[in-house]
């Protein structure tokens, strides 16, 4: 069973009281096994200094040695049955190449308990690790899951990604959707939306877009776009979610 935590920059404290027990909250989430760092390129600032994500790593190990190891080098296991048994503590990831990695060795199996800390502006991967069930050690809360007619919107836009969301049919696809499920009162909120297409499976890049088009159109922006869907768009999805849901009617047998 995968065990899955985050903590944002924004809630990881400068050095002293708050710090301790914030590595102790961690600490007591990895159950006392040692973990493996993995970093997002490399552990050193543009002037030589420790980074951010080598400090945390420090503060985490609390005296133990630690390596901080490229997310790269996980890799290899893709296309395998392998999987990395040692919690896994990722660190500030924020190239679109990484964030795929991660997701891929995530979502297939490959890593078992990990804990990623996340960018002040890492809203993609915050959205992506709340939708695989992640707890923030902050707060001790998950995120709610999409309900499921969002879920099965966000399955359509999955469904257009292969040539982009950001213009073209996708786009048209993704604005049509979030301007119906606005109008029957859907929240606008591109953290949800995020969630729910992450969920479906969509990818770091396309996310972007998704995102962009909530917060534009939450804010009065408006696309201009073809239209995709028929204008009955939002009750087929609803029946579809409603008969997929709705148990088997029972078979009478011959007599």
């Amino acid at each position: 069973m995968k065990r899955l935590a985050y903590i944002d920059q924004r809630d990881w404290p400068q050095p002293g009281v708050e710090m301790r027990r914030r590595v102790e909250n961690v600490t007591t989430w990895l159950e006392g096994n040692p973990p493996l760092f993995f970093v997002s390129g490399t552990a050193q600032s543009r002037r030589g200094r420790p980074s951010a994500a080598a400090n945390a790593a420090r503060y985490i190990a609390n005296g133990a040695a630690f390596e901080l190891m490229p997310l790269t080098d996980l890799a290899a296991v893709l296309g395998s049955n392998a999987r990395v048994d040692r919690p896994t503590i990722v660190l500030f990831p924020q190239k679109y190449e990484d964030l795929d990695l991660l997701r891929e060795l995530v979502e297939d199996g490959h890593l078992e308990t990990v804990l990623v800390l996340v960018r002040f502006d890492g809203v993609l991967l915050r959205t992506w690790i709340e939708s695989q069930g992640a707890v923030n050690l902050h707060t001790g809360q998950k995120a709610p899951g999409p309900a499921p007619v969002v879920l099965e919107a966000a399955s359509m836009m999955v469904e257009e990604q292969y040539d982009g969301l950001e213009s073209g049919r996708g786009k048209d696809a993704v604005v049509q959707l979030l301007r119906v499920f606005t109008a029957e009162q859907h929240n606008l909120d591109d953290s949800d939306w995020l969630r729910a297409f992450f969920a479906a499976g969509g990818d770091f890049r396309n996310a972007h877009a998704v995102g962009q088009f909530a917060r534009e159109m939450r804010d009065g922006r408006h696309h201009r776009t073809r239209t995709r869907y028929v204008e009955q768009i939002y009750q087929q999805i609803t029946k579809r979610v409603a008969d997929r849901d709705s148990p088997e009617p029972l078979t009478r047998a011959r007599l």
